[in-house]
C-alpha cells in the first residue's frame, strides 16, 4: 500500500512540474515573445525615421549628386592620373561652399581652423607683433610695418616699437616675398629663436627673439587733449571685453571726460564678445537680436538688466559670464568712428551707440564713412577630418533700429580722410591729418568745455 501511495505521489509530482513547466514555459515565451514585440517596433521605428531623415536630407539635396558620382567613377575608371583622395576632398569641400555664392560662407581645413580659434581667443604662439598687410619700400628693400608691438611679448621685451620696418628673418631677406610669406617666416613654434632685422630711423639693427604664447591687444587706448580719451578696438575676440574695461578704467583713472571709440577698420568678430563690451558701456536694455530665419527656436536677443548679461531665447533666459562688470555704465560723451571697413559685430557696436543715443540714454555721434553692411552670423560645423564648415545661419538686428546686411549704417556726421592716406591703417595716419578723428574730438570738446 505504501508503495503505491509512493508511486501516485510521484506521478502526482510529476503532473505538478509538468504543469509549472508549461506555465512557465508560456509565460517565458509570453514575455520574451511581448520584447520581441517591443524590440520589432522600435526597430520598424528606427528604420522608419532614419528613411524619413533620408528622405529629408535628399529632398534637401542643393546639387546633383549621381553626376557628381558619376565622375568620381569615370575618373576611377578611365584616368591616367593617380588621384589623392584626401587632397580631392579639400577641393571638393571647399569648391562646393563657394558654390553657394554666399561670401562669408567657408570650408576650413584642420590647419585653418587651428587659426581660426586662436584669433577668436586672442591667443597665438608669436612674436607678438601686428604688421601692415602692404610691403613698405626702402633703400634696403621690400618690409613689414610693425603696427603694433603687444604688452609683455618677446618684441616688447626685444625693444621693437611701432613704425619699425622688418627686413629680414633669419637673414632671409622680405624683399620680393609677399607679406603671407614673409609673416610665414616671422611665425614659428614655441621655445623656437628668430633673428629679425628691422629698420628704425633709416639704421639698420637685429634682434633675436624666442617665440612664446602671447595674447592679442586688441584694445588700445590713450589720452588726447582737453580730457578726451581714444580707445581703438581692432576687432571683437573674447579677449574684448577685459582690455576695453581696462582701457576705460584707465582712462578715467587719468580723468577722462568724454571718449572716442575708433572702430575703423575693424571686420568684427564674436557678437557674444561685443555684446559684453556694449553692456559694460550702456545703461539696462537690449543689445543685439540674432534672427535664424530658417530655425526660429535657435534666434536670441543680448541685453542687459540689474547687473547681469542675459541671453534670452524661446527656450528660456540665461545669465552669461562675463569677465566684466555689468553694473557699470559710461554715461559720458561719447563719439565712434567708423569707414567702410567697419563691419559686422563692429558694425553691432556702432548702431548700439546710435540707437541708445535716439532713445534719450546716453549722447553719442557717429563719425566718418558708410560702413561695410554685414548683417549676417556665420555657425561653426565641425568635419569628420578635423576642419569646419562656417555657414551662414542668422542676421544681426540692433536694438532700435533695422538689420544694417547690405546697407551699412551712415554716420551722422560724414567726413572723408584726405585721399593720400585712405586706406592705410589707422595706426599709420598722423593725427593732424586724421579729418574723422579731428571732427569727433572737436565735438566732444564743444560739450565738455
Amino acid at each position: 500500500m505504501e508503495k503505491k501511495l509512493t508511486k501516485k505521489a510521484f506521478a502526482a509530482f510529476l503532473l505538478i512540474l509538468a504543469a509549472v513547466t508549461v506555465f512557465t514555459g508560456l509565460t517565458v515565451y509570453r514575455f520574451a515573445k511581448r520584447n520581441f514585440d517591443e524590440e520589432m517596433r522600435r526597430l520598424r521605428t528606427q528604420q522608419a525615421e532614419e528613411l524619413a531623415s533620408l528622405e529629408e536630407a535628399l529632398s534637401a539635396q542643393t546639387f546633383d549628386l549621381d553626376l557628381l558620382l558619376a565622375l568620381d567613377r569615370l575618373y576611377a575608371s578611365n584616368s591616367l592620373s593617380d588621384t589623392d583622395k584626401d587632397a580631392l576632398t579639400e577641393y571638393l569641400l571647399h569648391a562646393y561652399v563657394s558654390g553657394t555664392g554666399d561670401p562669408y560662407s567657408q570650408y576650413l581645413s584642420a590647419d585653418d581652423y587651428t587659426a581660426y580659434l586662436e584669433r577668436q581667443s586672442s591667443r597665438f604662439v608669436g612674436i607678438g607683433v601686428s604688421v601692415s598687410a602692404d610691403f613698405a619700400q626702402t633703400d634696403a628693400g621690400g618690409g613689414l610695418t610693425v603696427l603694433t608691438v603687444y604688452r609683455d611679448s618677446p618684441a616688447a621685451e626685444g625693444g621693437l616699437l611701432a613704425g619699425d620696418i622688418l627686413l629680414a628673418a633669419d637673414g632671409v631677406s622680405f624683399d620680393g616675398k609677399t607679406s603671407e610669406e614673409a609673416s610665414a617666416l616671422v611665425r614659428g613654434e614655441e621655445g623656437s629663436q628668430v633673428t629679425l632685422t628691422y629698420l628704425r630711423d633709416g639704421k639698420a639693427s637685429s634682434v633675436t627673439l624666442t617665440r612664446r604664447a602671447v595674447t592679442e591687444d586688441t584694445v588700445r587706448y590713450k589720452m588726447l587733449e582737453e580730457g578726451i580719451a581714444y580707445v581703438l578696438i581692432n576687432r571683437f575676440s573674447s579677449a574684448t571685453p577685459k582690455q576695453l574695461a581696462e582701457a576705460v578704467e584707465a582712462c578715467l583713472q587719468s580723468e577722462a571726460r568724454a571718449f572716442v571709440f575708433d572702430v575703423r577698420n575693424n571686420p568684427g568678430g564674436l557678437v557674444s564678445a561685443v555684446s559684453e563690451c556694449l553692456g559694460y558701456l550702456l545703461p539696462d536694455g537690449e543689445i543685439v537680436c540674432v534672427d535664424y530665419a530658417k530655425k526660429q527656436e535657435n534666434s536670441y536677443t543680448y541685453s542687459t538688466k540689474d547687473g547681469a548679461l542675459l541671453r534670452t531665447s524661446k527656450t528660456g533666459e540665461d545669465t552669461v559670464k562675463t569677465a566684466t562688470d555689468m553694473t557699470h555704465a559710461l554715461l559720458l560723451p561719447m563719439a565712434v568712428l567708423t569707414n567702410e571697413h567697419t563691419a559686422s559685430a563692429g558694425e553691432i557696436f556702432a548702431a548700439a551707440l546710435r540707437d541708445y543715443h535716439n532713445q534719450h540714454l546716453i549722447t553719442s555721434r557717429l563719425f566718418g564713412e558708410k560702413t561695410f553692411g554685414k548683417g549676417t552670423v556665420q555657425a561653426t560645423y565641425r568635419t569628420g577630418n578635423g576642419g569646419a564648415y562656417k555657414l551662414t545661419v542668422a542676421t544681426y538686428k540692433p536694438p532700435h533700429g533695422d538689420c544694417f546686411d547690405g546697407v551699412g549704417i551712415t554716420p551722422d556726421q560724414t567726413v572723408s580722410l584726405p585721399e593720400e592716406y585712405r586706406g592705410r591703417p589707422i595706426e599709420l595716419i598722423p593725427r593732424e591729418k586724421d579729418a574723422q578723428l579731428c571732427a569727433a574730438v572737436d565735438w566732444l570738446a564743444s560739450l565738455i568745455r
